[in-house]
């Protein structure tokens, strides 16, 4: 019977479909689909073959673009954490407030565990401290257990203090004004209101230009331990009117009050001095006939007297 001739009838037709070679043919078909299905046999060698030939094909298509992306991911995450962890060394290492904005005048934000924040916070003069943040506050937030980071950012001329826990959830936010900032740069710090108001300073408060001839006539070692930095009572236009001095000592100092009078009202300025020099010059200023704050009135220069 010749095949290639188109055939006659049905049963011819399935007569050639059953022959042996197509029935055998079929069956090895069947048995690799089987194999494949079990095995995975033919993924398993076009992906041989794929390694194979890995290196000499082009890095293109959407499977490697997303590789990149993930790659470049990963090293800029890698970068921004080496940064993070460099800056923080860095500001872990400061030993004041005033060298964290330093490093602030350089960056937008940086991360203080929270003990070494507590530890630039207790650096700070007291009335400095009570400027920065609530001691009450604090002490709430360290018994809690939860504080952790302290994250500084700047906003503007302010600077953001945000109280972290270990899940990065704020806890608490507090601002430094740039008024606050500048006394800290300064190590001195203004309070609004007379010296009157401040009870620390109830019991010794002096006419300012009293203070300052007392001041001139003591070697100049000593004026140096009263006043460290005389130059910044100089920055402002306002005439100081009075001076107090703290009937406490802290940490081998005592606080000087300066009184002024701006166009924003009476503030005091704040200022430490090693407590032994200050107290040579208190001596000598009761010697003379201290002024307490029930007897002190202005006269029109601002010098003041007794009544």
């Amino acid at each position: 019977m010749n095949e290639w001739v188109e055939p006659t009838s049905l049963t011819e037709s399935v007569k050639r479909a059953l022959v042996l070679r197509n029935c055998t043919l079929l069956l090895v078909v069947v048995a690799l689909v089987a194999l494949e299905m079990r095995f995975d046999w033919a993924e398993r060698l076009l992906g041989a073959y794929l390694v194979t030939t890995n290196n000499h094909r082009p890095e293109s298509g959407a499977i490697w673009e997303v590789g990149h992306q993930t790659s470049a991911a990963r090293e800029a995450l890698e970068a921004l954490v080496n940064e993070r962890q460099s800056l923080q060394s860095q500001a872990e290492e400061a030993v004041s407030l005033a060298e964290i904005f330093g490093q602030l005048a350089q960056r937008d934000s940086l991360m203080l565990s929270a003990d070494q924040f507590l530890r630039l916070y207790r650096a700070l003069p007291d009335a400095l401290r009570r400027e920065v943040a609530s001691p009450y506050h604090l002490l709430t937030l360290v018994h809690q257990g939860r504080w952790e980071r302290t994250f500084f950012q700047k906003q503007g001329a302010t600077i953001a203090l945000h109280l972290l826990d270990g899940h990065n959830t704020v806890l608490s936010t507090l601002t430094i004004s740039d008024t606050v900032q500048e006394y800290i740069d300064r190590g001195e710090v203004a309070v609004a209101g007379r010296l009157t108001s401040l009870s620390d300073f109830a019991r010794q408060i002096y006419p300012a230009n009293r203070f300052f001839q007392v001041l001139e006539s003591l070697p100049e070692a000593v004026q140096r331990g009263i006043l460290p930095q005389p130059e910044s009572l100089l920055a402002s236009p306002d005439r100081i009117l009075r001076v107090g001095i703290s009937s406490e000592a802290y940490d081998g100092t005592l606080t000087l009050g300066f009184e002024r009078e701006g166009s924003d009202g009476p503030r005091v300025i704040l200022v430490q001095g090693r407590e032994w020099d200050v107290w040579q010059l208190a001596r000598r200023l009761n010697d003379s006939g201290g002024i307490t704050a029930p007897e002190m009135r202005f006269d029109q220069g601002g010098g003041g007297g007794q009544q």
